[in-house]
């Protein structure tokens, strides 16, 4: 059971934070928008904070349980070393969302916004 948490861990912190399907925070961060007012929520994944996501990728490559995964060799996730690094260029340079051009800060922030709203509306309390 540890081995498959651990894996797990790092499974969560590389598609959270890299690939062009990682979070929409973190593609609106490495796009340069303010993100103030989204790190209190706990949707946030932090990506800034981890500080050698490259030591991450290796252990999760060479994990055992990697062997299983269907991740491998796709456009949109992480599959190998280096993974992340590459992505986050082609974000700085104008990618989104599955590689689609990104439309701007507001345009982006405005359906998180909307998305949020409409699960706050869900929520019980």
């Amino acid at each position: 059971v540890a081995e498959a948490t651990q894996y797990m861990n790092y499974f969560e912190k590389l598609r959270q934070c890299c690939g062009f399907q990682m979070s929409v925070y973190n593609r609106l961060r490495l796009h340069g928008c303010n993100i103030t007012k989204y790190k209190s929520l706990s949707l946030y994944p932090n990506c800034e904070a981890i500080k050698n996501i490259t030591a991450i990728e290796r252990v999760f490559y060479s994990h055992e349980l990697r062997k299983y995964s269907r991740s491998k060799g796709n456009d949109v996730n992480w599959s190998e070393i280096g993974d992340c690094a590459r992505y986050d260029v082609m974000i700085r340079d104008g990618k989104d969302f599955n590689g689609s051009p990104f439309t701007g800060c507001n345009s982006t922030m405005d359906r998180v916004d909307r998305k949020q709203r409409k699960r706050k509306s869900f929520d019980v309390t």
